[in-house]
């Protein structure tokens, strides 16, 4: 699918306990909006982020990134956790090209990038109340909709143009997933 892997029930179950404890007994989510607008300076709605810097995301779960899916070294840049509620949601934008250790968002990056990001979607809520998607565009114009269903993992180029849907407003709980942003090391 145009350079977009999906792996489902990527972790065995004592994994994923460890994640959801570590995520949601963590209360130190902010809100990534701009305190005057809904947006903030790439055009998400309002939803929450944290840096994760714990050795089982940095060093764990980047050996089974490395074993299973990836097979070159790479560095981990960033690690966070998203969540978004109803109403919260992201924009089209593009990841990893980096500017002083940081993500600079832009659109239209080089394809021949080292960058590349990986999501696990943790999701406690399966209703169907509580489906979302990440929408990628193609180089031909179309858009390719992924599913964020619980325990999948989806690797992608950091050029790709994505979007994380919002979730419909009948979903009581958060979509949550982790993201890694990732380049290769030659």
């Amino acid at each position: 699918m145009d350079n977009i892997n999906i792996y489902d029930n990527f972790f065995n179950q004592a994994d994923i306990d460890l994640i959801t404890s570590m995520i949601f007994n963590n209360n130190n989510m902010e809100s990534e909006c701009v305190y005057r607008s809904p947006q903030n300076r790439v055009g998400h709605f309002a939803y929450f982020q944290r840096t994760i810097k714990d050795d089982f995301f940095q060093i764990y779960i980047k050996n089974l990134f490395y074993n299973q899916i990836v097979k070159k070294k790479f560095n981990i840049i960033r690690c966070l956790h998203l969540m978004n509620l109803y109403g919260q949601s992201g924009s089209f934008h593009a990841d990893h090209e980096i500017f002083n250790h940081l993500t600079e968002y832009k659109n239209g990056q080089h394809t021949t990038s080292k960058y590349f990001t990986i999501m696990i979607y943790v999701n406690v809520d399966s209703s169907q109340e509580a489906e979302s998607s990440i929408i990628f565009k193609t180089n031909k114009k179309h858009l390719i909709e992924i599913e964020t269903k619980h325990n999948r993992v989806v690797m992608f180029p950091g050029y790709k143009i994505h979007y994380p849907t919002g979730l419909n407003r009948f979903c009581k709980n958060a979509r949550n997933a982790i993201t890694f942003k990732c380049e290769y090391v030659d």
